[in-house]
């Protein structure tokens, strides 16, 4: 649980950093066009069930762009396919400072035994 709080608080600490909602989300975007294909390409391995190499696509996109919604989200749901529910929590903590109102953190969430949404 201490390594969560710790992870939760770096996590807002970038998100006080990157800024968050619509408009921020266009301008990264912008900023980072490698990234929307990154994740692109890891929706299409996941759709695939190459779950090992999406995630892998995901993490990629997440070194460009640390506060990219899409690739934490996308991240979780392969941990959550491996079984990995804490790194998946982690990830989902994330989401949630970034974009509170995304409705497939719930989902996801409903996914993780015992995981609450912060």
């Amino acid at each position: 649980m201490h390594k969560r709080m710790i992870a939760v608080l770096l996590l807002l600490m970038i998100v006080t950093l990157c800024g968050c909602g619509s408009r921020e989300k266009r301008d990264r975007e912008k900023r980072y066009p490698n990234v929307s294909q990154e994740i692109r390409s890891a929706e299409e391995f996941r759709d695939g069930q190459n779950y090992a190499v999406a995630l892998e696509t995901y993490l990629q996109a997440l070194e460009q762009n640390p506060s990219s919604v899409d690739a934490l989200l996308g991240a979780a749901e392969c941990q959550i396919h491996f079984g990995n529910y804490e790194v998946a929590a982690y990830d989902l903590d994330a989401a949630v400072l970034l974009d509170p109102g995304e409705p497939r953190i719930a989902a996801l969430a409903s996914m993780i035994p015992g995981y609450v949404i912060p």
